[in-house]
């Protein structure tokens, strides 16, 4: 059903740009608040690994990727309203099997009002889908699962209120992590469903900065069998994971160029009935425009979560990376971006073999507007993982080389 979408969503892109636009101009009605933009974009790709795996393979990828982004948007009603959905066509040079049909879509509500106290209200709620490729960039992805190619889906919801110096807020999210787990090519690795809510408040004691107080609870299920394929021992499936954080986040007007968000603060992790953690934990987001033509970027985030690897334990990941973005002429520009990942065991049976593993992906990336309609780009990144483990069966280095073509309306 989803190839379907995927198909329906293309041919939308091609007839309305048809009727609607010029090349380079976006399609606007509705007074012009409405805003579509649809694109269509091929490339190459020389992958020096398409398996992950320590006895690498390489092969060309040719790739075409049409879709289209929206926004819907009414500043006298402060509603914003965005989204997109592609679909993609992935064809293999030599290892013609492993062609493939993906589609991604997302969508985003924003809406601030003003009630009759005078006190400002804001609800944030998000969906999306992501077919995710081994060549993760920090700008796409926030470090939730092991690079390699996978599917994400999420919901999240977030209501605030601000009351002068103070404000409050609660939100929830339900997310799902699934593995290509292909037995001739990969490492089986282990998914999962997690939901969580929790609670915010914030004190503005300048005015710039709110100090904040977080509370959340975790929920997590994890694929696949009940029995550990290792020892044969029944485990549950089910983990849940309590936390306590505290920090600074920024409060600034829209046209400032720099915000932040910093915390810290402690889990309380249980994996089955028996097996229970206490770690400390951060949560850390910063953005800066320091001059016109540069912007940098860092993340950073800590979690329990089922193992990836194994059944019968949990791990703790921590993760940190960093983006630099310099836009040399209005037409070129360039961007680089490294992302460090490390999952360490946390709560396991004593019988099932545990290992730490470090994962460092790096990524450059030039872009060239050579027409208002077209964009000429080039990338190469380097992902590499280590264990500690006796054996080093499931380390592995991968480079991989993009050229492509993005064609807009």
């Amino acid at each position: 059903m989803n190839k379907y979408i995927g198909y329906s969503a293309a041919a939308v892109v091609f007839a309305g740009s048809a009727a609607f636009a010029r090349p380079g101009e976006h399609i606007r009605f509705a007074d012009g608040s409405i805003t579509l933009k649809p694109y269509v974009n091929m490339s190459y790709t020389w992958d020096s690994n398409v398996s992950s795996s320590k006895h690498s393979r390489d092969d060309s990828i040719f790739a075409v990727r049409p879709g289209m982004d929206f926004e819907w948007k009414r500043p006298d009603k402060e509603f914003n309203l965005n989204g997109g959905v592609w679909y993609g066509y992935n064809h293999y040079a030599h290892r013609k099997r492993d062609a493939h049909h993906t589609i991604g879509e997302k969508l985003s509500l924003s809406k601030d009002f003003i009630a009759g106290n005078g006190n400002k209200w804001s609800l944030r709620i998000s969906e999306s889908y992501r077919k995710i490729n081994a060549n993760d960039a920090i700008t796409h992805d926030d470090g939730n699962g092991v690079w390699r190619n996978r599917d994400v889906f999420n919901v999240a919801g977030a209501l605030s209120e601000r009351i002068k110096r103070f404000h409050w807020g609660v939100h929830g999210t339900y997310s799902r992590l699934s593995y290509d787990n292909d037995d001739y090519k990969y490492q089986r690795l282990i998914g999962w469903d997690s939901w969580a809510v929790g609670g915010e408040a914030g004190w503005l004691f300048s005015k710039w900065t709110d100090v904040l107080l977080t509370g959340s609870y975790t929920g997590y299920t994890q694929d696949g069998r009940k029995y550990s394929g290792d020892v044969g021992r029944s485990y549950t499936k089910k983990s849940n994971t309590w936390t306590l954080m505290t920090g600074i986040g920024s409060h600034l007007a829209d046209s400032e160029r720099l915000s932040y968000r910093a915390l810290v603060g402690a889990s309380r992790h249980e994996y089955g009935s028996r097996r229970k953690e206490t770690g400390w934990t951060y949560q850390l987001s910063f953005n800066w425009n320091f001059r016109r033509q540069w912007a940098f970027s860092v993340r950073g985030s800590s979690y329990y979560h089922p193992s990836e690897y194994t059944y019968g334990q949990s791990s703790k990941t921590y993760t940190l990376g960093a983006g630099l973005t310099y836009a040399m002429t209005q037409k070129l520009n360039w961007t680089g971006d490294v992302l460090y990942r490390k999952s360490m065991s946390a709560c396991n049976d004593y019988r099932v073999s545990s290992y730490d593993h470090n994962d460092l992906h790096a990524r450059l990336a030039l872009h060239y507007k050579f027409q208002p309609w077209a964009e000429i780009y080039g990338a190469v990144g380097y992902v590499t993982r280590i264990s500690d483990s006796d054996s080093d069966s499931n380390d592995y280095n991968r480079f991989r080389g993009s050229l492509g073509l993005t064609f807009t309306y």
